[in-house]
């Protein structure tokens, strides 16, 4: 679904983000993992970018590098994955359960962290 499309309304603010996250597809008979970059993030879900499309509906976690040897997994689902300009795949997904307060602050402090 593309953001701009009059149906589109974000039920959090959303926050910028540009750090790696690697999509692990659940499903996927060999749990095929991803890398790609986490675009931008809300208490309920996420859009990032991958080099391929990813069907709406299919289940998927991501893991976010935290700390050395530690990582933040979200489990989500494809709501939709829409083709670029640049020939990469924004993915919007819906996380399965809302961010903690913890967890949207981590991500906030995370990004604030990023060059710019």
């Amino acid at each position: 679904m593309n953001q701009s499309s009059p149906i589109y309304r974000p039920r959090h603010p959303r926050f910028a983000s540009d750090f790696e996250v690697r999509v692990v597809r659940v499903n996927h008979a060999d749990g095929q993992s991803l890398e790609g970059g986490l675009a931008d993030f809300s208490q309920s879900g996420a859009r990032i970018v991958l080099n391929q499309p990813l069907p709406t509906g299919e289940r998927i976690s991501l893991r976010i590098p935290a700390l050395p040897h530690n990582e933040m997994t979200l489990s989500a689902t494809v709501a939709w994955s829409e083709r670029t300009s640049h020939g990469r795949y924004q993915t919007g997904c819906t996380l399965s359960a809302e961010l903690t307060p913890e967890q949207l602050k981590f991500l906030q402090h995370l990004a604030a962290m990023q060059p710019v």
